[in-house]
């Protein structure tokens, strides 16, 4: 008898929207719900551990997590409430990203400098600091993974775990270099170091053991429960330490931020992105499902969307390359009309009708594209000088 698939093993749309703080419309569960059916899309990831500015009453008290709230009922409604409405909930998980007030009560926790130092201000942010995914913060981690769990997501994702190019050397890092390698650890900065090459493998089996501690915890779980990161794609393994070939044993899909476009200069970053990055995800993924992540907002600009044109060629490019897409925006283009959302929602509407046709496709290519992965890991590149 064939096993029946389960709901992420067949195409799927993921939709993530910020709830900020800014904008503090008022969360209506319902009226959001149709909304996001509405559009088109037949999954979501919903806050329950996120990081800076985030406003969602489904939120767990990180500083507090043997207090009960009321959020966590609102979790267990909107669950309800979506599955009724045949949408997938998955639990948004900051995987490291923490209030800079933990630094006080969990100092063991934060990834630190060589000099000792916490990592602190990331992404600008002064009242935001970085966990070590080596710490003991990865049991925390996995202990809201299974309380939103039983409050009825079906599945975890996690926004990171990540090191970052100064970090980490904190002693529980320090101490498991020492006694893994008998050496103490070399400079991130390094990479001509001798033992630059024990970092890499290093860091990467940290990611991917913070990765198998929730996922074995969820195997016990008498249902199916989707566990997945923000992984790596077309970058080195280092600073981030993301390794998809070695994490993808403790995932159910890979993913990656493919259709991320403009962090910096537009003429940086091409629009076939999300193809040559699906193209990699799915050589990582072993047969499994992946994910290309696509930004909606017009970055730096998070209140303007990108324009229909590139929001439909972001979403196509995705699929036709085998992946499934995500896609996000901030509350203030909620519940309102625009040429960008009628994109969105005329591919989405595309894809939801013509399923059949892109599932358990295989790759019509004749020529392979390589990328070395050994080659950005350890290639510093030169300075050409210009005549």
């Amino acid at each position: 008898m064939q096993k029946s698939k389960k709901w992420w093993e067949e195409p799927f749309r993921i939709f993530d929207h910020g709830y900020i703080e800014e904008v503090r419309r008022e969360f209506d569960r319902d009226k959001d719900l149709d909304w996001i059916k509405s559009h088109g899309w037949n999954a979501l990831h919903l806050a329950c551990l996120p990081g800076h500015k985030f406003a969602y009453p489904t939120m767990f008290d990180l500083a507090h997590p043997e207090k009960k709230s009321s959020n966590e009922e609102n979790l267990r409604l909107y669950t309800e409430a979506a599955r009724s409405r045949d949408l997938h909930v998955i639990a948004y998980v900051h995987a490291f990203r923490v209030d800079t007030l933990i630094t006080k009560t969990h100092p063991e926790w934060m990834q630190r400098t060589i000099d000792g130092e916490i990592i602190e201000n990331i992404f600008g942010s002064s009242t935001d600091a970085a966990a070590c995914p080596n710490s003991d913060w990865k049991y925390h981690i996995r202990d809201v993974a299974l309380k939103a769990v039983e409050l009825g997501v079906d599945g975890i994702f996690f926004d990171g775990p990540v090191f970052f190019k100064n970090s980490c050397y904190c002693e529980a890092c320090r101490n498991g270099f020492l006694k893994k390698y008998g050496k103490e650890m070399p400079s991130k900065s390094d990479r001509r170091h001798p033992d630059y090459k024990l970092l890499v493998e290093y860091e990467s089996q940290i990611i991917a053991d913070y990765l198998r501690i929730t996922h074995e915890a969820l195997a016990k779980v008498d249902r199916d429960v989707l566990v997945y990161m923000n992984g790596g794609g077309w970058t080195s393994i280092l600073p981030t330490g993301r390794d998809n070939r070695k994490s993808e044993p403790y995932q159910d899909i890979i993913a990656t931020e493919g259709g991320f476009i403009f962090h910096g200069r537009p003429i940086d970053l091409p629009l076939w992105k999300p193809g040559i990055n699906a193209k990699i995800i799915e050589m990582q993924a072993n047969g499994k499902s992946t994910v290309i992540f696509i930004d909606g907002r017009n970055k730096p600009f998070d209140s303007h969307m990108l324009p229909p044109s590139e929001v439909t060629l972001l979403h196509a490019e995705t699929v036709a390359n085998g992946a499934n897409p995500w896609f996000a925006l901030t509350d203030d283009h909620i519940h309102k009309n625009s040429p960008e959302l009628e994109a969105v929602t005329e591919i989405n509407a595309f894809l939801g009708k013509n399923v059949e046709f892109y599932s358990s496709t295989s790759s019509a290519a004749k020529v392979a594209l390589m990328f070395s992965m050994n080659t950005s890991d350890f290639y510093e590149g030169v300075q050409i000088q210009e005549s």
